[in-house]
């Protein structure tokens, strides 16, 4: 029995002895949850970004890596990739814990990556991850670790700074690298299927947020940065039945007509009435809609936005549309008024044909 127990305490001895061996060469990712929270400069922001963006990968066995709700999107082994994968999995993973994974993975159904709130979590190093909703939740309160530059739809005036982000809570997130020309900007993000550098037009960011890392060790906003545009005002519609004449039904027309106010690039309509039609936002100041009923009022209001933000909603101005529904077929009777004998061809006969409700004429 002494034998037996002391050849058993060997093979267990032998056994843990290669299993510490197995993993000292297979190092385990950490997901990423946080970091002590404290000091940070655009350059470290800029530094996580460009890593995440421009670092290639190449799966150890092909992988089919879960992007969001059921999608999910295969990478192959052997095809090289650029930019760290998306996956709002949860843990999120950094650099160095995705690129541990995706070397050693056995392939199959996996969910490696971070997805835009994780992205931006760890380019600012915060304390733990973020979700677009709970960015937008700090920005807009004391304490935390983020400020709100300005309201929503102001990020183009926010005088953005790059390392700096704009947020759509509950959508997305992207932090700001640079200007562009012709009323762009450009954007570092994780975005499906990997992070990457993206072009935004400033129009596109009216959901957006402006927002700022605390603690940040960089100088201040330089001193030229843009004043703030206000917001316009609510636009004046106008509202105009263009009459189709009788018998024309419901295919009426109205022109709406808005003026663009101040500092105001689009507007939005909302139209209440039968046939009618809502247009997106648009830099149309008039436009007409047919096919709609007659016989209602049809009512109109409408808003504008610019770099500054949105206005509220103007006031409803409506118009009536009269009855212009086609009267019933009518149904006509005709009579012989006989002349007598030898009258020949000097007989009359009598049509009668009574006027339908609505109408006027008869032919």
């Amino acid at each position: 029995m002494g034998i037996v127990r002391a050849r058993f305490k060997r093979v267990v001895a032998v056994w843990v002895t290669s299993l510490l061996i197995i993993l000292s060469f297979c190092p385990m990712a950490l997901a990423w949850s946080g970091e002590d929270w404290g000091d940070w400069s655009r350059a470290d922001i800029v530094s996580r970004a460009g890593v995440m963006i421009d670092s290639t990968w190449s799966p150890g066995n092909t992988i089919n890596n879960f992007g969001y709700g059921s999608i999910y999107h295969y990478f192959y082994k052997g095809t090289t990739y650029t930019g760290e994968a998306y996956s709002q999995n949860n843990p999120q993973e950094d650099w160095s814990g995705f690129k541990d994974l995706v070397d050693n993975t056995g392939g199959g159904t996996t969910g490696y990556g971070n997805d835009c709130s994780g992205f931006a979590s760890i380019c600012w190093r915060l304390g733990s991850r973020y979700t677009t909703s709970t960015f937008e939740a700090d920005a807009t309160q004391s304490g935390g670790y983020v400020d709100s530059l300005g309201g929503i739809g102001t990020c183009e005036s926010a005088g953005l700074i790059q390392g700096d982000g704009c947020v759509d809570s509950g959508n997305h997130i992207i932090l700001f690298n640079r200007t562009l020309d012709q009323g762009n900007m450009e954007s570092m993000e994780q975005t499906p299927w990997t992070a990457c550098r993206k072009t935004w037009h400033w129009s596109s960011l009216g959901s957006y947020r402006p927002i700022r890392r605390r603690q940040l060790t960089d100088t201040p906003p330089p001193s030229d940065t843009p004043t703030p545009i206000p917001p316009p005002s609510a636009p004046d519609p106008s509202i105009q039945w263009l009459d189709q004449g009788l018998n024309s039904g419901d295919g009426q027309k109205v022109k709406v007509t808005c003026g663009m106010p101040a500092n105001a690039t689009e507007l939005l309509y909302d139209m209440e009435g039968a046939g009618t039609n809502d247009y997106g936002w648009t830099g149309a100041t008039s436009y007409t809609d047919t096919g709609v009923y007659d016989e209602q009022t049809v009512s109109v209001r409408c808003k504008a936005r610019g770099p500054g933000g949105e206005s509220g909603w103007s006031s409803w101005k409506s118009v009536a549309i009269g009855d212009r529904t086609p009267p019933a077929v009518p149904s006509p009777s005709i009579e012989w008024l006989d002349q007598g004998l030898n009258s020949r061809d000097t007989q009359e006969v009598r049509v009668t044909c009574a006027l339908p409700s609505g109408s006027t004429l008869v032919c």
